[in-house]
Parts: structure tokens; C-alpha cells; sequence
């Protein structure tokens, strides 16, 4: 019986745990590394096909001893440009502003999430569908280039996980 159970324990599909993980959003594991830097699970949300822009999020944990910015982003495969966004309040109102640069402090993790900072696609090409992924190459200022990969989340989950965090 004992062995029965290892079998089947041994049998588990590592690819449909990591799916799991990664469409709950409860990976254990960094998405990528760069130098110093660590990355969280990149995402975005589904969109209508008419949707001229997107927006991707993830977090960056700075392990190291030394500051570092993030400088620029870019998706060619699926916008025309990715610009760094930020949330802001301004006279009772909320609205997004480019920012230049994202510092990502020593010892400090930057999360980019909704009604915070984020990656704005500008100009998609072609629709975000849940289920596909695409690149996205982010430039430090220190650590050079990494490119993750972004995935989209159905807008239910999305949902669902904003409204169980606050």
C-alpha cells in the first residue's frame, strides 16, 4: 500500500501544480532573476477585443546591498509601447501618471498591482485572452535587462482575488 501511495504521489504532473499555483496567483517561486533582483509572478487581466491598452503587473524583491531603478519596459510582441504608470491622488480624484523610473530599494520589494504602479501596454496588437502569455523586457538601471513572462488571468479570478485582499 505504502508503495502504491509514493507511486502516485511520484505520478503528480509538476506542470498542472505550477498552473495552479500560477492561475491562483500562490507560486512559491520567483518567475525570473537578474543579478540582485527576484521577480514574482508576472500577470495581466483579460480585456475586451477592442481594448486599445493593457496593463501587466508583478513584483521585484532587491536582495542586494545597492539601489536600483527600473528604467524601461517593453512588450513589442503584443503593444506598440510599455511605459511605467503610477496611481495617484490629486484633488480627491485618482488618476494614472507616467513616471520616469521605479526605484527598487536594497532589501525592499516594489509590488506592481492594481491601483498602484504597473506597466501600461500602449497600443495593443492584438487582444489579451486569458490563458496566453507574452515577453515583457524590463531595463535596470544597475542589473541590465530581464524578460518575463506575462500571463492573463480571466477577469473572474482577477476579481475575485482584489475583492478576498481588501
Amino acid at each position: 500500500m505504502l508503495t502504491g501511495l509514493l507511486g502516485a504521489l511520484l505520478s503528480i504532473n509538476p506542470l498542472a501544480v505550477a498552473h495552479n499555483e500560477a492561475h491562483h496567483g500562490h507560486a512559491q517561486q520567483a518567475a525570473a532573476q537578474l543579478k540582485d533582483l527576484s521577480f514574482g509572478e508576472a500577470w495581466s487581466k483579460e480585456l475586451p477585443p477592442t481594448a486599445q491598452n493593457g496593463i501587466a503587473f508583478f513584483s521585484v524583491t532587491n536582495t542586494g546591498k545597492n539601489d536600483d531603478k527600473l528604467i524601461a519596459a517593453a512588450a513589442p510582441v503584443i503593444a506598440e509601447s510599455a511605459e511605467i504608470h503610477a496611481h495617484i491622488h490629486e484633488n480627491d480624484l485618482m488618476r494614472m501618471v507616467k513616471v520616469d523610473d521605479l526605484e527598487v530599494a536594497a532589501g525592499q520589494t516594489v509590488v506592481l498591482e492594481p491601483s498602484g504602479y504597473h506597466i501600461m501596454l500602449m497600443g495593443l496588437k492584438r487582444p489579451l485572452v486569458a490563458g496566453e502569455q507574452f515577453p515583457l523586457q524590463l531595463t535596470f538601471e544597475q542589473s541590465g535587462e530581464v524578460e518575463l513572462t506575462v500571463t492573463v488571468r480571466p477577469n473572474d479570478v482577477v476579481e475575485a482575488e482584489h475583492h478576498h485582499h481588501h
